[in-house]
Protein backbone atom coordinates (compact mmCIF):
# COMPACT_ATOMS: atom_id res chain seq x y z
CA UNK A 1 0.00 0.00 0.00
CA UNK A 2 1.65 3.20 -0.87
CA UNK A 3 0.05 5.34 1.23
CA UNK A 4 -3.06 5.73 3.59
CA UNK A 5 -6.07 6.63 1.64
CA UNK A 6 -8.15 8.04 4.41
CA UNK A 7 -5.84 11.20 4.71
CA UNK A 8 -3.94 13.29 1.89
CA UNK A 9 -1.20 14.27 3.83
CA UNK A 10 0.25 10.79 3.40
CA UNK A 11 -0.85 10.29 -0.16
CA UNK A 12 1.47 11.36 -2.68
CA UNK A 13 1.44 12.41 -6.33
CA UNK A 14 4.29 13.25 -9.24
CA UNK A 15 3.59 16.57 -10.65
CA UNK A 16 5.52 17.60 -13.73
CA UNK A 17 7.75 20.39 -13.15
CA UNK A 18 6.31 22.87 -15.33
CA UNK A 19 2.29 21.54 -14.23
CA UNK A 20 4.25 22.54 -10.64
CA UNK A 21 5.79 26.03 -11.59
CA UNK A 22 2.10 27.04 -12.91
CA UNK A 23 0.63 25.78 -9.78
CA UNK A 24 3.05 27.64 -7.24
CA UNK A 25 4.39 24.79 -6.09
CA UNK A 26 7.56 25.33 -7.14
CA UNK A 27 9.34 28.32 -8.73
CA UNK A 28 10.43 27.15 -12.27
CA UNK A 29 10.86 29.76 -15.19
CA UNK A 30 9.15 28.15 -18.16
CA UNK A 31 9.27 29.76 -22.10
CA UNK A 32 5.64 27.94 -22.23
CA UNK A 33 2.87 27.50 -19.80
CA UNK A 34 1.28 24.38 -19.99
CA UNK A 35 -2.63 24.61 -20.28
CA UNK A 36 -3.40 20.67 -18.49
CA UNK A 37 -1.70 20.26 -15.14
CA UNK A 38 0.20 16.59 -15.42
CA UNK A 39 0.10 13.99 -12.60
CA UNK A 40 1.68 10.42 -12.30
CA UNK A 41 1.35 8.13 -10.25
CA UNK A 42 3.65 7.30 -6.97
CA UNK A 43 5.16 4.31 -5.48
CA UNK A 44 8.50 5.23 -4.24
CA UNK A 45 9.74 2.47 -7.25
CA UNK A 46 10.15 1.80 -10.42
CA UNK A 47 7.38 0.72 -12.70
CA UNK A 48 6.86 -3.04 -12.79
CA UNK A 49 6.60 -2.93 -16.58
CA UNK A 50 9.59 -2.68 -18.86
CA UNK A 51 8.87 -0.07 -21.60
CA UNK A 52 12.00 -0.20 -23.81
CA UNK A 53 11.35 3.70 -24.05
CA UNK A 54 10.37 4.82 -20.90
CA UNK A 55 12.66 6.29 -18.11
CA UNK A 56 9.97 4.72 -15.74
CA UNK A 57 10.92 1.23 -16.72
CA UNK A 58 11.74 -1.90 -14.29
CA UNK A 59 15.29 -1.99 -15.97
CA UNK A 60 16.68 1.49 -16.62
CA UNK A 61 19.06 3.30 -15.01
CA UNK A 62 17.10 6.64 -14.69
CA UNK A 63 16.38 8.53 -11.96
CA UNK A 64 13.04 7.85 -10.55
CA UNK A 65 11.86 11.60 -10.82
CA UNK A 66 11.96 11.45 -14.88
CA UNK A 67 9.46 10.26 -17.50
CA UNK A 68 10.63 11.32 -21.47
CA UNK A 69 12.87 14.17 -20.91
CA UNK A 70 10.74 15.44 -17.68
CA UNK A 71 11.43 15.94 -14.21
CA UNK A 72 8.32 15.19 -11.81
CA UNK A 73 8.98 15.95 -8.43
CA UNK A 74 6.70 14.37 -5.19
CA UNK A 75 4.64 16.68 -3.44
CA UNK A 76 1.32 15.55 -0.94
CA UNK A 77 -2.09 14.95 -2.32
CA UNK A 78 -3.34 17.92 0.23
CA UNK A 79 -0.79 20.44 -0.84
CA UNK A 80 -1.42 19.47 -4.78
CA UNK A 81 -5.70 19.82 -4.27
CA UNK A 82 -4.81 23.06 -2.41
CA UNK A 83 -2.77 24.47 -5.37
CA UNK A 84 -5.36 22.96 -7.50
CA UNK A 85 -7.66 24.76 -5.90
CA UNK A 86 -6.52 28.30 -5.44
CA UNK A 87 -4.85 28.21 -8.97
CA UNK A 88 -7.69 26.83 -10.56
CA UNK A 89 -8.24 29.65 -13.35
CA UNK A 90 -4.75 28.72 -14.41
CA UNK A 91 -5.51 25.60 -16.48
CA UNK A 92 -8.22 23.62 -18.28
CA UNK A 93 -7.71 20.26 -17.53
CA UNK A 94 -5.87 17.69 -15.31
CA UNK A 95 -4.38 14.44 -16.79
CA UNK A 96 -3.22 11.31 -14.67
CA UNK A 97 -0.15 9.42 -16.33
CA UNK A 98 -0.08 6.01 -14.69
CA UNK A 99 2.67 3.34 -13.71
CA UNK A 100 2.23 0.13 -12.38
CA UNK A 101 2.76 -1.05 -9.23
CA UNK A 102 1.32 -3.12 -6.62
CA UNK A 103 -1.81 -1.46 -5.09
CA UNK A 104 -2.30 0.56 -8.46
CA UNK A 105 -5.45 0.27 -8.63
CA UNK A 106 -6.55 1.15 -5.28
CA UNK A 107 -3.91 4.29 -5.36
CA UNK A 108 -5.79 5.31 -9.04
CA UNK A 109 -9.29 5.17 -7.22
CA UNK A 110 -8.67 7.13 -4.25
CA UNK A 111 -6.42 9.85 -6.29
CA UNK A 112 -9.26 10.15 -9.08
CA UNK A 113 -11.79 10.20 -6.56
CA UNK A 114 -9.82 12.96 -4.50
CA UNK A 115 -9.33 15.68 -7.85
CA UNK A 116 -11.21 18.36 -7.65
CA UNK A 117 -14.14 18.08 -10.38
CA UNK A 118 -14.12 21.55 -11.63
CA UNK A 119 -12.15 21.16 -14.36
CA UNK A 120 -11.82 18.13 -16.85
CA UNK A 121 -9.93 14.88 -16.12
CA UNK A 122 -8.15 12.55 -18.21
CA UNK A 123 -6.78 9.62 -17.06
CA UNK A 124 -3.93 7.50 -19.19
CA UNK A 125 -3.82 3.88 -18.12
CA UNK A 126 -2.92 0.44 -18.52
CA UNK A 127 -5.71 -2.25 -20.02
CA UNK A 128 -8.85 -2.67 -17.60
CA UNK A 129 -11.71 -4.59 -17.71
CA UNK A 130 -15.06 -2.28 -18.62
CA UNK A 131 -16.30 -2.57 -14.98
CA UNK A 132 -13.21 -1.12 -14.04
CA UNK A 133 -13.70 1.81 -16.75
CA UNK A 134 -16.92 2.35 -16.11
CA UNK A 135 -16.17 2.93 -11.97
CA UNK A 136 -13.40 5.58 -13.68
CA UNK A 137 -16.01 7.39 -15.50
CA UNK A 138 -18.42 7.06 -11.97
CA UNK A 139 -15.41 9.13 -10.50
CA UNK A 140 -15.23 11.88 -12.63
CA UNK A 141 -13.19 11.16 -15.70
CA UNK A 142 -13.84 12.74 -18.54
CA UNK A 143 -11.03 11.02 -21.26
CA UNK A 144 -9.73 8.06 -21.01
CA UNK A 145 -6.82 6.34 -22.97
CA UNK A 146 -4.79 3.52 -23.23
CA UNK A 147 -1.46 4.05 -24.57
CA UNK A 148 -0.49 1.30 -27.28
CA UNK A 149 2.49 3.84 -28.38
CA UNK A 150 3.56 1.13 -31.12
CA UNK A 151 1.99 1.03 -34.75
CA UNK A 152 2.56 -2.69 -35.27
CA UNK A 153 2.08 -5.45 -32.94
CA UNK A 154 5.61 -6.92 -34.01
CA UNK A 155 7.08 -3.18 -32.46
CA UNK A 156 4.63 -3.48 -29.86
CA UNK A 157 5.65 -6.99 -28.56
CA UNK A 158 9.55 -6.56 -28.73
CA UNK A 159 9.04 -3.10 -26.60
CA UNK A 160 6.37 -3.11 -24.25
CA UNK A 161 6.46 -6.47 -22.60
CA UNK A 162 3.75 -7.21 -20.11
CA UNK A 163 0.29 -6.60 -21.25
CA UNK A 164 -0.81 -7.84 -24.97
CA UNK A 165 -1.78 -5.77 -27.81
CA UNK A 166 -4.85 -7.74 -27.72
CA UNK A 167 -5.80 -6.60 -23.97
CA UNK A 168 -5.35 -2.88 -25.12
CA UNK A 169 -7.71 -2.94 -28.68
CA UNK A 170 -10.60 -4.87 -26.34
CA UNK A 171 -9.73 -2.11 -23.32
CA UNK A 172 -10.25 0.44 -25.97
CA UNK A 173 -13.52 -0.82 -27.79
CA UNK A 174 -14.87 -1.36 -24.28
CA UNK A 175 -14.10 2.31 -23.33
CA UNK A 176 -15.67 4.06 -26.21
CA UNK A 177 -19.16 2.20 -25.25
CA UNK A 178 -18.97 3.66 -22.08
CA UNK A 179 -17.62 6.58 -22.81
CA UNK A 180 -18.57 7.48 -26.17
CA UNK A 181 -17.28 8.59 -29.13
CA UNK A 182 -14.71 11.69 -28.98
CA UNK A 183 -13.52 10.56 -25.01
CA UNK A 184 -11.48 7.73 -26.25
CA UNK A 185 -7.74 8.11 -26.70
CA UNK A 186 -4.25 6.10 -27.51
CA UNK A 187 -0.83 7.35 -27.96
CA UNK A 188 1.58 6.28 -30.61
CA UNK A 189 4.89 7.14 -30.49
CA UNK A 190 6.48 7.83 -34.41
CA UNK A 191 10.67 6.13 -34.57
CA UNK A 192 10.43 2.89 -32.99
CA UNK A 193 11.06 1.04 -36.62
CA UNK A 194 7.90 1.42 -38.47
CA UNK A 195 7.15 2.68 -41.75
CA UNK A 196 4.99 5.73 -42.70
CA UNK A 197 2.49 3.54 -44.38
CA UNK A 198 2.44 1.50 -40.96
CA UNK A 199 2.03 4.49 -38.78
CA UNK A 200 -1.57 5.40 -41.55
CA UNK A 201 -2.60 2.21 -41.19
CA UNK A 202 -2.89 2.15 -37.55
CA UNK A 203 -4.30 5.67 -37.35
CA UNK A 204 -7.50 4.54 -39.64
CA UNK A 205 -7.72 1.27 -37.92
CA UNK A 206 -8.17 3.88 -34.41
CA UNK A 207 -10.22 6.29 -36.44
CA UNK A 208 -12.67 3.20 -37.50
CA UNK A 209 -12.66 2.43 -33.96
CA UNK A 210 -13.58 5.78 -33.05
CA UNK A 211 -10.31 6.20 -30.88
CA UNK A 212 -8.63 9.32 -30.94
CA UNK A 213 -4.34 9.64 -31.19
CA UNK A 214 -2.43 11.58 -29.33
CA UNK A 215 0.71 11.48 -31.39
CA UNK A 216 4.29 11.79 -29.84
CA UNK A 217 8.03 11.74 -31.38
CA UNK A 218 10.28 8.84 -30.21
CA UNK A 219 12.59 11.18 -27.56
CA UNK A 220 15.87 8.72 -26.55
CA UNK A 221 16.75 9.18 -22.75
CA UNK A 222 19.71 7.67 -21.53
CA UNK A 223 19.54 4.94 -19.32
CA UNK A 224 16.79 2.98 -20.88
CA UNK A 225 16.96 0.31 -23.86
CA UNK A 226 16.69 2.68 -26.44
CA UNK A 227 18.09 5.25 -25.47
CA UNK A 228 21.31 5.67 -27.97
CA UNK A 229 17.82 5.46 -30.72
CA UNK A 230 17.35 8.50 -32.41
CA UNK A 231 13.92 10.51 -32.78
CA UNK A 232 12.35 10.18 -36.37
CA UNK A 233 12.91 11.90 -39.30
CA UNK A 234 11.40 15.69 -39.28
CA UNK A 235 9.86 15.56 -42.41
CA UNK A 236 8.38 12.23 -41.88
CA UNK A 237 6.71 13.34 -38.87
CA UNK A 238 5.20 16.95 -40.49
CA UNK A 239 3.41 14.10 -43.29
CA UNK A 240 2.18 12.06 -40.52
CA UNK A 241 1.13 14.97 -37.99
CA UNK A 242 -1.41 16.32 -41.31
CA UNK A 243 -2.25 12.85 -41.90
CA UNK A 244 -3.34 12.42 -37.90
CA UNK A 245 -4.78 16.03 -37.67
CA UNK A 246 -7.00 15.38 -40.78
CA UNK A 247 -8.12 11.93 -39.30
CA UNK A 248 -9.09 13.12 -35.82
CA UNK A 249 -11.08 15.74 -37.32
CA UNK A 250 -13.20 13.50 -39.42
CA UNK A 251 -11.58 14.55 -42.77
CA UNK A 252 -10.86 10.87 -43.44
CA UNK A 253 -12.79 11.15 -46.63
CA UNK A 254 -11.55 14.37 -47.37
CA UNK A 255 -7.89 13.26 -48.32
CA UNK A 256 -5.83 10.48 -50.25
CA UNK A 257 -2.12 9.21 -50.11
CA UNK A 258 0.24 8.81 -53.04
CA UNK A 259 3.06 6.19 -52.15
CA UNK A 260 6.60 5.51 -52.95
CA UNK A 261 7.82 1.96 -53.38
CA UNK A 262 9.32 2.09 -49.53
CA UNK A 263 6.05 2.67 -47.85
CA UNK A 264 6.61 6.39 -47.10
CA UNK A 265 4.09 9.30 -48.11
CA UNK A 266 4.55 11.03 -51.24
CA UNK A 267 1.72 13.19 -51.59
CA UNK A 268 -0.93 14.03 -49.27
CA UNK A 269 -3.67 15.33 -52.35
CA UNK A 270 -6.48 17.08 -49.63
CA UNK A 271 -10.12 17.38 -51.85
CA UNK A 272 -11.32 21.00 -50.21
CA UNK A 273 -9.79 24.45 -50.01
CA UNK A 274 -11.04 24.89 -46.37
CA UNK A 275 -9.02 22.07 -45.50
CA UNK A 276 -5.85 22.88 -46.95
CA UNK A 277 -6.50 25.97 -45.25
CA UNK A 278 -6.34 24.46 -41.65
CA UNK A 279 -3.29 23.09 -42.73
CA UNK A 280 -1.82 26.39 -43.75
CA UNK A 281 -2.40 28.03 -40.66
CA UNK A 282 -0.31 25.46 -38.66
CA UNK A 283 -3.03 23.43 -37.23
CA UNK A 284 -1.22 19.80 -37.35
CA UNK A 285 1.92 20.56 -36.00
CA UNK A 286 0.60 21.50 -32.60
CA UNK A 287 0.78 19.15 -29.92
CA UNK A 288 -1.85 16.30 -30.40
CA UNK A 289 -3.87 14.70 -27.52
CA UNK A 290 -7.31 15.33 -25.52
CA UNK A 291 -8.40 18.91 -25.70
CA UNK A 292 -6.06 21.85 -23.94
CA UNK A 293 -3.09 19.05 -24.08
CA UNK A 294 0.01 20.80 -24.94
CA UNK A 295 2.57 19.28 -23.18
CA UNK A 296 5.69 21.59 -23.52
CA UNK A 297 9.10 20.29 -24.39
CA UNK A 298 7.81 16.77 -23.43
CA UNK A 299 9.64 15.15 -26.90
CA UNK A 300 12.44 17.93 -27.75
CA UNK A 301 14.78 20.75 -26.01
CA UNK A 302 12.97 24.56 -25.96
CA UNK A 303 15.78 25.12 -28.73
CA UNK A 304 14.30 22.90 -31.06
CA UNK A 305 13.53 21.41 -33.37
CA UNK A 306 10.26 21.52 -32.04
CA UNK A 307 8.01 18.07 -33.20
CA UNK A 308 4.64 18.93 -31.51
CA UNK A 309 4.12 23.10 -31.06
CA UNK A 310 3.10 23.56 -27.69
CA UNK A 311 1.63 27.06 -28.80
CA UNK A 312 0.48 29.03 -31.68
CA UNK A 313 2.97 28.69 -34.49
CA UNK A 314 5.15 31.94 -35.35
CA UNK A 315 4.53 33.25 -38.69
CA UNK A 316 8.77 32.12 -39.16
CA UNK A 317 7.56 28.38 -37.43
CA UNK A 318 4.56 28.25 -40.52
CA UNK A 319 7.21 29.01 -42.78
CA UNK A 320 9.67 26.28 -42.04
CA UNK A 321 7.22 23.77 -41.61
CA UNK A 322 5.49 24.19 -44.90
CA UNK A 323 8.41 24.69 -46.79
CA UNK A 324 9.35 21.27 -46.02
CA UNK A 325 5.81 20.18 -46.90
CA UNK A 326 5.63 22.29 -49.86
CA UNK A 327 5.75 19.17 -52.39
CA UNK A 328 3.79 16.85 -50.57
CA UNK A 329 0.65 18.43 -49.48
CA UNK A 330 -1.69 19.53 -53.01
CA UNK A 331 -4.69 19.89 -53.54
CA UNK A 332 -7.16 18.06 -56.31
Amino acid sequence: MVGDLSGLDNFRVRVSIGSAGLLGLLNVKMDVYPTTIYLMSYSGSKCLMDCAFCAQARTSSCDLSRLSRIKWPVFTLKKLVSALKTRKAKYKRVCVQTTVFKGVKEYLKGLVSALPKFKPISLSVFPLRRKEIGLYRDLGVDIICFPLDAAKKEIFNKIKPGYTWESYFHALKDAVNVFGEGKVYTHLIVGLGEREKDVVSFLRKMNNLRVKVGLFAFTPVKGTKMGLNYPPNLYSYRKLQVVNYLLNKGYGEKFSIKWNKNGAIDEILVAEQEVLKEIMVGEPFKTSGCPHCNRPFYNEKPSGPLFNFPRELTSQERKEVLDILSSTIKLY
